[in-house]
Order: structure tokens, then C-alpha cells, then sequence
């Protein structure tokens, strides 16, 4: 997959993780997003949230090192972690 992709992806993930309580604008989930800002503003529960619907779109099972290690603040670093992820995952099945 390459980077518009996986932003693709990663937007549909933070836009399904926010449905309950607000609805986002597409255009509102850039590369530079915050995840911990507005209009975002991902709270515990939903960046487990995003994270299930990325697992259940890649088919893939995220560890906790690609999302919970602190270093994931933006929209960017999401892309970023779901390209490691994905090529781990490639790796391991070779």
C-alpha cells in the first residue's frame, strides 16, 4: 500500500472511531492532525477504537508498540505506524 492509501484508510478509521459523538468532514482529517486536538480529538476508548477498525480493514492484528508507544500524536505518524505494521507483516509471512 502506499502513503494515500494508508491515509485513506487511516482517515476512514479516525472518522468511524469519532461517529458516536461528532461527525468529521473528510477534509477536516489531514496528515498534520493532531489526534489529541480539535477537530479530532481522539480520547482513550476511541484510539482503541480506530485501531480495531484498522485491524479489521488491513486484516491484520496491531501490537502495542505500533500505537500505544507514545510516539503516535498525528494523523502522519497513524500512516506511518500502519506502513511498519503492514510490512511486518509482510516480512512474517515470508
Amino acid at each position: 500500500m502506499n502513503d494515500d492509501e494508508v491515509f485513506e484508510v487511516v482517515r476512514g478509521a479516525v472518522i468511524w472511531a469519532k461517529a458516536e459523538v461528532v461527525t468529521l468532514d473528510p477534509r477536516q482529517v489531514r496528515m498534520t492532525s493532531l489526534l489529541s486536538e480539535s477537530p479530532i480529538s481522539l480520547d482513550s476508548l476511541e484510539s482503541v477504537a480506530m485501531v480495531t477498525h484498522l485491524e479489521e480493514a488491513l486484516g491484520l492484528v496491531a501490537q502495542d508498540e505500533h500505537f500505544f508507544s507514545g510516539s503516535v500524536r498525528t494523523v502522519a505518524d497513524v500512516v506511518d505506524a500502519v506502513q511498519l505494521w503492514v510490512a511486518g507483516a509482510v516480512t512474517s509471512q515470508q
